[in-house]
C-alpha cells in the first residue's frame, strides 16, 4: 500500500513538472520578451493562419490570452492528422499533432463535404479554416472548420 501511495506521489509530481516545463517548438527567449509566436494574418477579416503545434503552446503558456486571441474568431490552422472519427452529432472530428507525443488540437468539421474531397487520413497534412472555441482538458478546440 505504501509502495502504491508513493508511486501516485511520483506519479502527480512528474505531471505537474512536466507542465511547468519549457517544450520544444517555442524555443527560450529572453525574460521580459513575448514567449508566444506570432500569428500571420491571412486574406480574412481579423483572421490568423498558425500550426496546431504553435496553438497548442500558446494556450499551454496562457489559456487565458489564448482565449482572448482565439476564442470566437476565425482562425486558419494547419498540421498533421493523427486521429479521425465522428462525434455524437455525426460531425467528422480531426485531431491535429502537436510536438508532445499524447497532446493534440481537436478541430471540428460539421460536413466532410466541406473539406472538398474526402475524409482526411491519418499522417495527412491539412490546412483548415476555422473558428476559436477556447480549450478543454489544455486542448485546444476549433469549430466550423472548412479547407482552406
Amino acid at each position: 500500500m505504501a509502495c502504491a501511495g508513493l508511486f501516485l506521489i511520483g506519479v502527480f509530481a512528474v505531471a505537474t513538472a512536466g507542465a511547468q516545463l519549457p517544450f520544444p517548438g517555442l524555443g527560450r527567449k529572453a525574460a521580459g520578451a513575448a514567449s508566444a509566436p506570432a500569428a500571420r494574418a491571412t486574406g480574412g477579416p481579423g483572421a490568423a493562419t498558425i500550426t496546431a503545434n504553435e496553438l497548442w503552446g500558446l494556450y499551454n503558456i496562457n489559456a487565458a490570452s489564448a482565449d482572448a486571441r482565439f476564442k470566437n474568431r476565425p482562425v486558419a490552422v494547419s498540421g498533421r492528422v493523427v486521429d479521425v472519427r465522428r462525434d455524437y452529432h455525426g460531425a467528422l472530428l480531426v485531431r491535429l499533432a502537436t510536438e508532445q507525443p499524447f497532446d493534440t488540437v481537436r478541430a471540428t468539421v460539421i460536413n466532410h463535404g466541406a473539406l472538398g474531397r474526402a475524409v482526411p487520413v491519418v499522417g495527412q497534412t491539412v490546412y483548415l479554416a476555422c473558428t476559436g472555441h477556447g480549450a478543454l482538458i489544455g486542448s485546444p478546440i476549433l469549430d466550423s472548420c472548412s479547407a482552406i
